[in-house]
């Protein structure tokens, strides 16, 4: 993003966004807090407004992956907010449930904000030829080997046979 999150925070906050780009927007901003281009009480601060209007109030899996990457900077400021959505029924507890977001606070800032470091979901990516190299839509089979003529290798060739280095010849 250059240093400039707003395209993200746009994204995230557009209805009309495939909710599974708009989670990938806010996975984009836990990776600018561990790759230290933004800090945790700027992204939490961003969060709160999230919970409080600028995501639209219905049910979606957005409001899930949003308490999932609340729980991975540690959730206590927004306690209360993610009470909230749970209350409000807005989250599939399948993807994540209070249990989640006791267990992150239960853990401690420090443990939690350790582990988030060494998370290889929120690297920020260097190389992206390497990193979608073993994406299993960029495995391409390798290409079969030419097959090189070597004289005097396989079946003997009449010397009015067609040359068996394909030219169309007669073998000689």
């Amino acid at each position: 993003c250059g240093d400039d999150d707003s395209l993200i925070r746009r994204l995230v906050e557009n209805d009309d966004v495939n909710e599974w780009a708009r989670s990938a927007a806010l996975d984009a901003q836990v990776s600018l807090v561990v790759a230290g281009r933004e800090s945790r009480e700027e992204i939490l601060e961003y969060y709160k407004s999230l919970f409080r209007g600028k995501l639209v109030r219905k049910p979606d899996s957005l409001w899930g992956f949003l308490v999932k990457n609340c729980c991975d900077l540690y959730p206590e400021e927004l306690l209360d907010d993610i009470r909230q959505v749970f209350a409000d029924d807005l989250v599939d507890d399948i993807m994540v449930d209070m249990d989640d977001v006791e267990r992150s606070l239960a853990r401690g800032n420090v443990r939690v904000m350790a582990d988030l470091q060494e998370s290889a979901h929120y690297q920020l990516i260097d190389d992206t030829v390497a990193e979608m190299r073993s994406w299993p839509c960029f495995d391409l089979p390798s290409p079969p080997k030419p097959q090189v003529y070597t004289p005097g290798k396989g079946k003997k060739v009449g010397c009015n046979a067609p040359c068996p280095c394909g030219s169309g010849k007669k073998y000689k």
